[in-house]
């Protein structure tokens, strides 16, 4: 498989992103959004967690069995806050003497 180099104008428009970005998590934290919040918060999160991968781990130009794990581990991750999720939402819905 043939070795990708990124070029340093690439670097820098990802680097500039996530400067960006950072300004627009700081940004948000100001704003009175109420419950919008954490939503706002996990999604500049996540762009910025998707431009690291992509870009600082080489995940784009690599093997796509790589991209395939990325996926995978992505899938297993949200499964698991679907899960520990579900389990705190539902705890008040029994009546347990002694709780």
């Amino acid at each position: 498989m043939k070795q990708h180099i990124a070029s340093i104008r690439t670097n820098i428009l990802v680097f500039a992103s996530l400067l960006v970005l950072l300004l627009g998590t700081v940004g948000a934290a100001y704003l009175p959004l109420g419950p919008l919040h954490f939503p706002v918060a996990m999604a500049i999160a996540a762009a910025k967690a998707v431009l690291i991968v992509l870009f600082f781990m080489h995940a784009l130009h690599s093997h796509r069995l790589t991209l395939v794990i990325c996926v995978a581990s992505l899938l297993w991750l949200s499964i698991m806050i679907a899960l520990t999720l579900s389990d705190y939402h539902s705890r008040g819905w029994l009546d347990i003497p002694g709780k």
